[in-house]
């Protein structure tokens, strides 16, 4: 094998005299030499390459996280859809089911429905500055409670005291609606449906939960639920209906004394006399009574009410959304 021709420096002495060559490790001026320029650019390429590879690999882990991402959203979404969808079928099976249950609940309560012997005093028209905290004193005296079932234009009504309805639910009784005002005329039936929520019950609701700070879910139709049929057929049933559909619960009652015009021995024979036949069957009784400026009677007779009401063996108890109807009306 022929080797390659490799010069190699003499090692002879140069003649004296001579000038021994100048060996520099600089080859250009001051600067880097070539080859480790040279070696420097290829680090840096490497460099860039490595850096470029991790840039592809950042980016296409985020673009595998957004993908997941996106993917986890519209599964969400999906899921969500889905719960709406269910939500929807259970809201409409709750309400195709609520109407039959409430009126059936509300008519076997006015008739008698053998469940016990509770008694739910009402007071309609109030708060009446004149006799609230009357009924409220005879109440505590007696350890009872009873249901208030108000007016809210104090404007209309002078005799209104709406201050009074925390005293009410201070006092252990519980407070629901009538309406805005009271209407000898019942216009607020003879309309449409919106229209009767829109300016008599909302307004009221409002004003009673503005009144408390807390929702009021509980309501009696002025006059009753069996009046709106004199005044509108068409809305006789829509009415009742659509109250329980906005998620109230309305009250009639399956005693009334006729306590307005009465003296307080009337009103308090009128009362137990109708008790005692729900008495004998074991069954509750809703008694609705006046709270205006004419409760003179009322207020006088209810002492002997509550006493008379317990001798026949009743407990006294607030209406609350869960509890019965008393429905003078079949709404089904």
């Amino acid at each position: 094998m022929r080797l390659p021709n490799i010069n190699i420096p003499s090692l002879k002495k140069a003649p004296r005299g001579s000038k021994r060559p100048q060996h520099s490790s600089r080859r250009h001026g001051h600067g880097i030499p070539a080859a480790g320029v040279s070696g420097i650019v290829s680090i840096a390429i490497m460099a860039l390459a490595v850096v470029a590879i991790v840039l592809g690999v950042v980016v296409a882990n985020l673009n595998s996280r957004a993908t997941a991402a996106e993917s986890s959203a519209t599964e969400a979404v999906t899921k969500l859809a889905q719960a709406q969808a269910n939500n929807s079928a259970l809201e409409q099976k709750k309400s195709e089911k609520l109407i039959p249950w409430r009126n059936a609940q509300g008519r076997l309560a006015a008739n008698g429905d053998g469940s016990g012997k509770v008694c739910y005093l009402t007071f309609d028209d109030g708060p009446s500055s004149t006799y609230t905290q009357q009924y409220l004193d005879t109440l505590t005296e007696k350890g009872a409670v009873a249901t208030w079932f108000v007016f809210t234009d104090d404007d209309a009504i002078d005799y209104l005291d709406l201050s009074l309805l925390s005293t009410i639910e201070q006092q252990g009784s519980a407070v629901g609606v009538e309406g805005v005002t009271f209407d000898n005329e019942y216009g607020f039936y003879k309309a449409s449906v919106d229209n009767f929520f829109d300016t008599e019950l909302t307004p009221a609701i409002e004003a009673v939960e503005d009144e408390l700070g807390h929702d009021v879910t509980i309501m009696r139709f002025p006059g009753g639920s069996s009046v709106i049929a004199n005044y509108s057929k068409d809305n006789a049933k829509a009415i009742p209906i659509e109250a329980l559909n906005r998620g109230y619960q309305y009250f009639d009652w399956n005693i009334n004394p006729k306590a307005s015009g009465n003296t307080a021995d009337t009103i308090v024979n009128n009362v137990l006399q109708s008790a005692q036949p729900f008495a004998d069957s074991n069954s509750p009784i809703c008694i609705v009574l006046p709270d205006s400026r004419s409760s003179a009677a009322t207020a006088e007779a209810l002492p002997r009410i509550i006493d008379g009401l317990s001798d026949l063996g009743y407990s006294f108890s607030t209406l609350s959304y869960d509890s019965p109807g008393f429905y003078q009306m079949d709404i089904s």
